[in-house]
């Protein structure tokens, strides 16, 4: 009795929940959970083949964290099922620029098996495609290659040896403001050799966030991705949850939505494996492979977070924020039997139990919502439109493209440049290594460019936001004249 009371004192003394698109103010109180149907739509799961999660990964085209220093894609012991023939879901994010991005199989620790990161729709980055992920046989079993934002005028790519590691040991100066982020240092290739930039401080906007530079790794070597601005988590489209088969299928259509301004109070990140991940991820096991909340990302430690370090930003002045994110991490952490639900079929439960009614917490466990349950729903948590017939051959024309795009990426790649030799060490080429995906039959057929938004591109600074007192080639020079170099050819250390 003593131990079920003080739970509840420790839930009470947490005062705000972050819903979609907002959070509440200490003194709202929390809105009732969403009615759900007692039978779900046909194809909200009705197949028992078909399980639908309420936690794992987020499709990494619609969010996706950065390696401090770079690592190679995560390994497994078996071999991907074939590809799923996904159909688009037949509802979007309200109005014009969103893209369907198909789904990929991604590897689960709890199951020693495969389940599948649903398709997204998503609004891209200003001036940016994107490049589609793949799974890879290499030597100790099946490995992922991740995907990654480019920009759109580009079409030539530069594999690179590996990085070193990073120098990065935090802001070397006061903030200049509330209002500033700090950007850490990273290794630039120039000539022959890397050179480190130093990091500098960021002046934030309240409608984008700062993505970092980074390097991606493939079987040829490693592809610098230089930073760029997108949008928050509630503007970038429409994410639907993973799902489960138990037996083999060949189509699928996602049916289940995603509220992700729910998903921030438990999102964690694993970035060796470039994915964010949802939901309970509070065990220490999952500490052993690598999967961390995302609010220790905010210093040299352990990296810098994009989401996590524009958010605290735009909550700056709200004192509890921070605290509830952690408090309610520490609370999840102790208490097992109070962690959110696995499965769409575990969270009806919960909701519709009379004994969990008064749990403050409750409206953040609705996670998985049917498209069935927002169409002509004014008041749902989630907001979509209905896809047209005319839209839909189209849709399904330009996921093919993707899917073939995908394909056409791991051949060159796997080639490995002139040698024709696929480089699965991960050390990369001696030095740059150009390739051109404008040759690639399907580059253009998957251009994901295009789509209108609500910032038009041209608004949109290209280049990294610096502090007024920071002049824009100030930080190069510093890096070169500090001597801070290192050659492929040199042992690690030795600058």
């Amino acid at each position: 009795m003593i131990a079920a009371l003080a739970a509840g004192v420790a839930l009470l003394a947490l005062l705000s929940w972050p819903t979609h698109g907002r959070w509440l103010a200490a003194d709202e109180q929390f809105p009732p959970p969403p009615v759900l149907n007692a039978a779900p739509p046909a194809e909200a799961g009705a197949d028992p083949n078909v399980e639908v999660l309420t936690r794992g990964p987020i499709h990494e085209a619609y969010a996706t964290p950065v390696a401090g220093s770079p690592t190679k894609g995560l390994t497994v012991p078996k071999r991907p099922p074939n590809p799923v023939e996904e159909q688009a879901p037949d509802v979007k994010p309200p109005g014009d620029g969103a893209i369907w991005i198909p789904g990929y199989w991604s590897w689960d620790d709890d199951r020693k098996d495969f389940i599948w990161v649903s398709g997204v729709w998503r609004i891209p980055p200003p001036a940016n495609r994107w490049v589609p992920g793949y799974w890879q046989e290499g030597q100790e079993g099946w490995q992922w290659v991740s995907g990654y934002w480019m920009p759109s005028a580009k079409s030539e790519v530069v594999y690179l040896p590996q990085p070193p590691a990073s120098l990065e040991q935090g802001p070397s100066s006061p903030s200049p403001g509330d209002t500033y982020f700090w950007v850490p240092g990273q290794w630039q290739w120039s000539v022959d050799r890397y050179v480190w930039v130093p990091g500098h401080w960021g002046v934030s906007r309240p409608d984008l966030v700062w993505v970092y530079p980074t390097y991606y790794w493939c079987p040829r070597g490693w592809v610098y991705c230089a930073g760029y601005w997108d949008y928050p988590l509630e503007r970038r489209g429409l994410l639907f949850a993973p799902v489960y088969f138990a037996e083999p299928v060949v189509y699928y259509r996602p049916a289940v939505c995603v509220d992700v301004g729910v998903v921030t109070c438990s999102l964690f990140c694993r970035p060796a494996y470039r994915h964010y991940y949802y939901g309970d991820f509070y065990a220490d096991s999952y500490v052993a492979i690598g999967i961390h909340p995302w609010f220790i990302y905010s210093g040299p430690r352990h990296g810098y977070d994009p989401l996590f370090c524009y958010y605290r930003v735009r909550y700056r002045n709200d004192s509890h924020w921070e605290a509830n994110l952690r408090g309610w991490h520490e609370y999840y952490r102790g208490h097992p039997e109070m962690r959110p639900p696995h499965t769409l079929a575990e969270q009806r439960r919960l909701l519709a139990d009379p004994k969990a009614q008064n749990r403050p917490d409750l409206r953040n466990l609705a996670v998985g919502h049917p498209v069935g349950q927002l169409r002509d729903n004014p008041r749902a948590p989630v907001k979509v439109q209905p896809v047209s017939m005319s839209q839909k051959a189209a849709i399904q024309q330009s996921a093919k493209g993707i899917s073939n795009f995908k394909n056409e990426r791991s051949q060159l790649e796997m080639k490995g440049g002139p040698a024709g030799q696929g480089r699965a060490t991960g050390a990369g080429p001696a030095g740059p290594d150009r390739a051109s995906f404008a040759k690639l039959p399907s580059f253009r057929a998957a251009d994901t460019k295009s789509g209108g938004t609500s910032n038009p591109t041209r608004s949109v600074p290209r280049a990294a936001p610096r502090s007024n007192g920071t002049p824009r080639g100030q930080n190069r020079q510093d890096a070169k004249s500090s001597g801070r170099g290192y050659r492929p050819d040199q042992p690690h250390g030795e600058r």
